[in-house]
């Protein structure tokens, strides 16, 4: 059976299309720093070009760039080159299309105190210079993406294009005003239509009581939104895929539903669900807790059969799952090693910076954790075996995900979990713009769509670290070379001790 496909009046395409992709005012500003501006047609020249919705690249090939788009690609031989074009002898160059992170918080403090707008120079600058050209960003303040997401369009801002939400419903009001907490019908009927009002593309979950979780997806039907986010243990994700959840994070509720005592295993967890959170914020915090691990308790009764069954459920409702595997290492297998206790609040303080690399130092392979994150690379094997949806995404700025940086590092990952590198590449590019029902515009290198690229000095599929090798980048047309690019990464190290100052 095919993956089930939303209307093409989706608000997810409808919100990119109207509002994050303006058309031809971005190539007003200078070049300084920031990229060279198109005036003319552009023209790569000598190129392998790398989409991950052909069988095999197109090597020797040419593709010229008008304003925002693509407007011819293919074999250097079927293309001509339009007269007064500017034209790039990019020989042994790699093209693939600009990357996604599908899962980010660029508009929540990252210090105490410290105006939003500082996000905005850390985030933007960081993505562009390691070729992430579109971000999903998963709750936060929505007045304020909505804003950058309009500055970057208009050509006055530098940055990705931008698929938002409010608030995790759940958590919080989802928008100032919005009811929490969520009781009732007319709750659901407030918050999601106070999304809608401000803008979002979707509604991201945090919690909600089972009996309400129907009404809560029958209403952002009515508006065009899709549900995505979290998956709590009272809540069933086989339901939920059923009524038309769109996007599962952080592989929530999937090593309670491939396990044989399911039914059993969630009354136990919703019963020691505090014992639960508070292991689960130890292990945050890179702390072995000597209270019984959670978790581990779902590792014995694995069937291969349910994990099948529910990986064939999950590509027949079009159930996407964004694994962010460095978050999830992170908290069940490799903690990183400078994470920190604040030791007033016994919260875990972030000080995002782009030197902060993976610095990991792993668990025992025995140990539960361990055995935890290697059952979650299991479960997205048999994923990937399956066709199902998948997406990369970081939780950036969470455990020192550096903006751009770590979707590289998502990407190694996903191999590492057993997806071939086209098929982690696709996680990144044919795979987002499939989710917001825009590969005619989205993660491809085809005439028509938008001139998102990313060219590298080596081959991502011989090898996904390769991705790294970054040589230029072109966002919404815009040439950023590698001189432009790096003065990009010294724009966000700059933010980033704008941000370690700020820190009490």
């Amino acid at each position: 059976m095919k993956r089930q496909r939303f209307p093409s009046s989706s608000i997810a395409l409808r919100i990119v299309r109207r509002c994050a992709f303006a058309a031809a005012a971005c190539f007003s500003l200078s070049t300084h720093a920031r990229g060279q501006s198109q005036p003319v047609p552009v023209a790569l020249t000598r190129v392998t070009i790398v989409d991950p919705l052909l069988d095999a690249p197109i090597s020797d090939g040419t593709i010229v760039i008008e304003g925002e788009r693509i407007a011819a690609a293919g074999p250097r031989n079927a293309i001509s080159i339009p007269r007064g074009a500017r034209v790039i002898d990019a020989r042994n160059a790699y093209v693939i299309p600009g990357l996604w992170d599908m899962h980010a918080h660029m508009a929540q403090p990252l210090a105490p105190g410290l105006e939003l707008e500082a996000n905005a120079g850390y985030f933007f600058p960081l993505f562009i210079a390691h070729g992430v050209t579109g971000v999903r960003d998963m709750a936060g303040d929505i007045s304020a993406l909505r804003r950058w997401r309009a500055e970057i369009a208009r050509g006055e801002r530098i940055g990705p294009r931008l698929i938002i939400t409010g608030e995790k419903l759940g958590k919080g009001p989802v928008v100032p005003g919005a009811p929490f907490p969520i009781r009732n019908r007319a709750d659901i009927e407030k918050s999601v239509r106070a999304l809608w009002d401000s803008g979002a593309a979707f509604v991201k979950l945090d919690d909600i009581e089972p009996a309400l979780f129907g009404m809560l997806t029958s209403e952002a039907w009515r508006y065009n939104l899709r549900v995505a986010g979290h998956v709590e243990a009272h809540l069933s994700v086989r339901e939920m895929a059923r009524a038309g959840f769109r996007s599962v994070e952080h592989l929530d509720g999937l090593l309670l539903a491939t396990n044989n005592g399911e039914d059993s295993l969630r009354r136990a967890l919703v019963r020691n669900s505090e014992a639960t959170m508070l292991h689960r914020l130890l292990v945050k915090l890179g702390i072995r807790a000597a209270i019984p691990y959670p978790d581990a308790a779902l590792l014995p009764g694995y069937s291969a059969p349910r994990a099948d069954s529910l990986f064939e459920l999950f590509r027949v409702t079009g159930t996407w799952q964004c694994p962010t595997l460095r978050l999830l290492g992170a908290l069940y297998h490799q903690p990183d090693v400078n994470l920190r206790l604040a030791s007033d609040s016994l919260l875990l303080r972030q000080v995002p910076s782009p030197w902060n690399g993976y610095a990991a130092a792993p668990f025992d392979s025995m140990h539960p954790q361990a055995r935890v994150y290697a059952r979650m690379q299991e479960i997205v094997r048999g994923m990937a075996r399956r066709d199902v949806g998948m997406l990369a995404g970081t939780d950036t700025p969470g455990l020192f995900a550096v903006p751009g940086k770590s979707l590289h590092e998502e990407l190694g990952l996903l191999v590492a979990a057993g997806l071939t590198p086209r098929q982690a590449l696709r996680a990144a590019t044919t795979g987002p713009a499939d989710f917001l029902e825009a590969r005619d515009s989205l993660g491809t290198i085809r005439v028509g769509a938008y001139a998102d690229l990313v060219v590298l000095d080596a081959d991502p599929l011989a090898n996904i670290a390769n991705t790294q090798r970054i040589k230029s980048v072109f966002a919404r047309g815009r040439y950023f070379d590698r001189a432009a690019l790096d003065r990009l990464i010294g724009e966000g190290a700059r933010a980033a001790q704008r941000v370690r100052t700020a820190v009490p």
